[in-house]
């Protein structure tokens, strides 16, 4: 497993579920499990040397949560030709990269999905309750909070919950937009 950044909660505590998992499966099969994790300490180039490291090593799969979702070409193609299979987590990779071979996934959310739920509740509340419109101007004000600048969930999320609320009849006005980095 290769990881951007160990230091993201979410992505530690991943790391220890895949640890835990491992665990439990190599007692209930009695086979011994290796599992690998390392940081890419958010560069790119490090993460692509691990992947050549993890080849090296004769690895049966590789999880990779990309530095840089952009990037995944480069790794599938090393996988690709080491015919390694290669699982992509939470950071999806572009469609062309991971249609490249037929032994690369992607596991995560949905973030359009997440985003239009995310619109959804909050177009109800506003039409169920008209206390919500403080100044009663008819709009629904709100200060947009963004998990990691460029992560394309986050991204997804944001213009999906805004367009769900707007496809709502709901007329919002943007105060403000801050990158809370989760």
């Amino acid at each position: 497993v290769t990881v951007y950044r160990k230091d993201d909660t979410f992505v530690s505590s991943l790391c220890t579920y895949l640890e835990q998992i491992a665990k439990n499966k190599e007692i209930s099969s009695g086979k011994k499990i290796l599992v690998n994790i390392v940081d890419g300490q958010s560069n790119q180039a490090m993460q692509n040397d691990q992947f050549d490291s993890f080849i090296s090593h004769g690895y049966n799969v590789v999880c990779v949560n990309e530095v840089d979702r952009t990037a995944a070409a480069v790794i599938v193609n090393k996988a690709k030709a080491a015919g390694m299979p290669l699982i992509f987590f939470n950071r999806e990779p572009v469609e062309e990269d991971i249609r490249m071979w037929d032994k690369a996934y992607y596991v995560g959310a949905d973030a359009t999905q997440s985003g239009r739920l995310q619109g959804q509740i909050a177009a109800e509340a506003w039409k169920k309750d008209p206390k919500l419109d403080k100044n009663r101007d008819g709009k629904m004000q709100y200060v947009m909070l963004e998990g990691e600048q460029d992560h394309q969930d986050a991204l997804l999320r944001t213009e999906s919950s805004v367009k769900t609320i707007t496809g709502a009849g709901v007329r919002v006005e943007k105060l403000g937009d801050e990158i809370a980095n989760w």
